[in-house]
């Protein structure tokens, strides 16, 4: 189980990255070629960081909410 505001934001920023290498290197070249003009640099940015990391902090506070923070009894 995760613990605490940086292992969800990490995981998430993990995840981010994963989606942009999946995105970059395996889909874009056989389905959208034109997407491979763009900027690698940006697009690692805004796919890690502006989506991984926001996602990883958006669970965090959702998980804090949910009051499962204790183990269930």
């Amino acid at each position: 189980m995760l613990r605490g505001r940086a292992a969800f934001i990490g995981l998430g920023s993990v995840f981010g990255l994963a989606l942009w290498l999946v995105n970059f290197y395996v889909i874009a070249p056989i389905a959208f070629p034109w997407f491979l003009q763009a900027s690698p640099v940006v697009q690692f940015i805004a796919h890690t960081f502006f989506f991984g990391t926001v996602l990883g902090w958006y669970l965090w506070k959702s998980h804090e909410r949910s009051g499962l923070e204790g183990p269930a009894v």
